[in-house]
């Protein structure tokens, strides 16, 4: 449990300093405003409420009952839940068979938190830029160096062209010896694509 708290802790706290990423990661149509993104982000970070159900045979459902009754005169709280009742034909029978399932809200418990958590961290480390868009840059960068090389003789546009495809490079794979997370580096790495995007294409 120790382990599962631990792995939780480190993993929100990385995921934090990214909200608006993660807005975006769930809902790509969201709006821009950085303030109204926070909080989207913010929010599916958050530790959920969900359904579950427990189905029960028609003895257990009396017992329940009563455990209800009996909790409700000592008043003790046990939460919202409905009883259902859902009818099954009996293959090769001809009746039906009635289960009872009693649904209630609960919360994540500590392992689903985690897996849903972890799942929105491995999904913003492959957060997709579009590969249209990347290999458009490439290909307006290389032609434009080919062209400053042995067309112009440009020795600037020559510096621009490196410069630009070194920055690519050290934004997807250098992490400043270790100062920063994985998350920032892809964060930093879309920005750059983004940036020069606007600039070659």
């Amino acid at each position: 449990m120790d382990n599962v708290r631990s792995a939780l802790a480190r993993l929100l706290v990385d995921l934090r300093a990214h909200t608006q990423d993660i807005a975006v990661l769930e809902y790509p149509q969201c709006t821009t405003d950085p303030s109204y993104r926070h909080a989207i982000g913010l929010d599916l970070l958050l530790r959920r409420t969900i359904e579950r159900e427990v189905i029960v045979s028609n003895n257990i459902l009396e017992i329940f009952k009563q455990a209800v009754e009996l909790s409700r005169e000592t008043k003790i709280d046990i939460g919202e839940f409905q009883i259902e009742t859902e009818e099954y034909p009996e293959p090769y029978e001809d009746y039906t068979r009635t289960v009872y399932k009693i649904v209630y809200n609960d919360k994540e418990t500590d392992q689903e938190y985690l897996h849903r958590i972890n799942d929105i961290y491995n999904r913003l480390i492959d957060f997709p830029t579009s590969k249209d868009d990347l290999v458009d840059l490439y290909s307006r960068i290389i032609a434009a160096l080919h062209t400053a090389r042995h067309i112009t003789l440009d020795d600037s546009k020559i510096r621009e062209c490196l410069d630009d495809m070194e920055r690519l490079y050290n934004s997807k794979n250098n992490d400043h010896n270790g100062e920063i997370g994985l998350l920032e580096m892809r964060r930093r790495y879309r920005e750059v694509v983004k940036e020069l995007c606007l600039k070659w294409i």
